[in-house]
């Protein structure tokens, strides 16, 4: 038994597929397959059923493995870090983020890890949360931070912020200047998500418990874009604060006063559930220290119940 053997099935326990511990692994899944076997054979048991066709299941020993086998990886880095010639951390940790996230924060933590940890590299993907999800399934992300929940039970979800959001259009729109209904709002073209994503669902919802659809709803997958298509009159838009930066000031945005007040957008920051490398956990540290001190950034720290399929934009 050697230690890549042990790395091997652990990132198949952590990814749910020998596909994807491939992918995170850099090498072939005839390569992942064969390490495993060769840990079952010097083991004597079998760790995955490999009686069910197209689908990675654990059988209890090897769930019982688990725990084992990341505290003898856990030794491993302690070793290296301790006696090793250097006890920095380091090591590449792959991010994925939102391009709104990307723009407002990401420098701060590419910046604060180049001072506190020279030695971990940050490789970013400033992508939608629902193709943020798929890589992170697909295990090639270490860890990504989007609006939604984690891509499936192997994966922990934490909610770490909450966005504030409000409506915006252009003064030119003609809107009364009075607190609106969603009834109101209804009456006038909506600038929405595409059919089927986290945004676009929290925005049929807000209007749905008013009992209410929009008449002209209009689909647009780029927030970037939907806060232009706004400034040129077309619609109205529910808008993260945080995306906004002189649209107010100069008069190309107005704020829209509504009652309801709209949703606020959850962050979800997701990674692995059985067990981290170090840099990675480092990583996770300082991101949720660094969103504590995000003006409109409400912080928080509370787990989400999981669920399966994809995670949403």
């Amino acid at each position: 038994m050697n230690l890549l053997e042990v790395e091997t099935f652990l990132w198949v326990a952590r990814l749910g597929s020998f596909r994807a511990a491939a992918q995170r692994l850099n090498t072939t899944q005839p390569c992942v397959s064969s390490r495993v076997r060769q840990l079952e054979k010097e083991l004597g048991i079998e760790l995955f059923d490999r009686t069910i066709r197209r689908k990675t299941r654990m059988t209890a020993r090897g769930r019982a493995l688990i725990p084992h086998a990341e505290q003898l990886l856990r030794a491993s880095t302690d070793i290296v870090n301790r006696f090793g010639a250097s006890r920095a951390l380091s090591g590449v940790v792959r991010l994925g983020v939102t391009g709104t996230i990307a723009v407002n924060w990401l420098p701060k933590l590419i910046d604060r890890l180049a001072r506190e940890h020279p030695g971990i590299e940050v490789r970013f993907v400033a992508d939608l949360s629902a193709n943020l999800g798929h890589l992170l399934a697909e295990g090639r992300l270490d860890l990504a931070f989007f609006a939604g929940s984690a891509p499936g039970p192997q994966f922990v979800g934490e909610v770490v912020g909450r966005v504030p959001l409000t409506w915006f259009a252009n003064p030119r729109l003609g809107l009364p200047a009075k607190v609106l209904s969603p009834h109101e709002l209804a009456a006038w073209p909506i600038i929405t998500d595409t059919e089927g994503t986290f945004f676009q669902k929290l925005i049929g919802s807000w209007f749905a418990k008013a009992g209410v659809e929009p008449l002209h709803p209009h689909a647009c997958s780029s927030l970037a874009t939907r806060i232009q298509l706004a400034e040129a009159g077309l619609g109205i838009a529910l808008i993260p604060l945080t995306a906004l930066t002189d649209e107010v000031e100069t008069g190309r945005l107005r704020l829209v006063e509504v009652q309801p007040q709209p949703p606020e957008l959850e962050h979800v920051l997701a990674y692995p559930a059985l067990g981290l490398e170090e840099p990675v956990k480092r990583v996770i540290d300082i991101i949720k220290q660094q969103l504590v001190f995000e003006p409109n950034f409400r912080f928080s720290s509370v787990a989400v119940p999981q669920r399966g399929g994809a995670a949403p934009r």
